[in-house]
């Protein structure tokens, strides 16, 4: 099977390989089209055909892909998961394309999670920010503190998302705060930010878990609103960046959700 051929034919759809897959089948002149483009095959959520490839790794995970569809993905060089790829790519390069982004954007490294020409770049600093300053490697952190990385990301995440997600976060601390060991400790006059970093850095994490207990307990609304992003993560649409903002809850406050 060559794949550069395909490309050269991609006008004539009759040309496409024999494929099991439904979806696979109806998206694979799109990822040709795509690896024209930008050198890849894995188009990035935002329509139609993102969703297609979001579906194949569902269905790679599952292991509903046949051995002929998975060698034509393995030889499109299709990545099936983003989710290690912190872990898997070397530091200094991506540190190296992340300076060659935002020498050419100035954006202060506001790259989306998907970038059509290099989504590994894309899904890399969105994995680096769910990690945070104070759970990645001290030397890591030093250098991207060095080039002025920007740890939080300003592209915007529904607004009634974001009211919900700020909402558990102020009755994690509220519930938090009732504890004996803080007794001297001003939450609400601290304000939010600052009482997380200060949970952050003084508190016991083994107390986060009957701390969250009380949270739901306690607050229905907080409850429901995690119930519903439970599920449509599920059903595999929650975005990648609603996605982004549950990951940094468990990894700095311990939630699973």
């Amino acid at each position: 099977m060559n794949i550069n051929t395909d490309i050269n034919n991609n006008t004539n759809n009759n040309n496409n390989p024999s494929i099991d897959s439904p979806v696979l089948k109806k998206v694979y002149p799109q990822m040709l089209e795509h690896i024209s483009l930008h050198g890849h095959p894995n188009i990035p959520l935002g329509n139609s055909d993102g969703r297609a490839c979001h579906t194949l790794r569902r269905l790679y995970v599952k292991k509903e892909l046949s051995d002929k569809d998975l060698e034509l993905l393995q030889e499109m060089q299709f990545r099936f998961s983003f989710d290690d790829i912190y872990e898997q790519l070397d530091f200094e390069e991506m540190v190296g394309r992340l300076l060659a982004y935002e020498d050419e954007f100035r954006v202060n490294f506001q790259i989306p999670k998907k970038y059509a020409p290099d989504p590994e770049l894309g899904a890399w600093v969105a994995a680096v920010r769910r990690i945070g300053p104070s759970l990645i490697d001290s030397r890591q952190r030093e250098r991207l503190d060095g080039i002025k990385f920007a740890w939080v990301s300003t592209r915007k995440c529904g607004s009634q998302f974001m009211d919900g997600y700020r909402g558990l976060k102020m009755s994690f601390i509220q519930e938090l705060g009732c504890n004996d060991n803080y007794a001297d400790t001003d939450f609400e006059k601290l304000g939010m930010d600052e009482a997380l970093e200060y949970i952050m850095q003084f508190s016991d994490k083994d107390e986060f878990v009957d701390t969250w207990q009380r949270v739901f307990a306690n607050d229905s609304k907080s409850k429901k609103w995690l119930r519903s992003q439970r599920e449509t993560h599920k059903k595999g649409i929650l975005s990648d960046l609603r996605v982004q903002y549950m990951d940094q809850l468990h990894s700095e406050l311990g939630l699973d959700w």
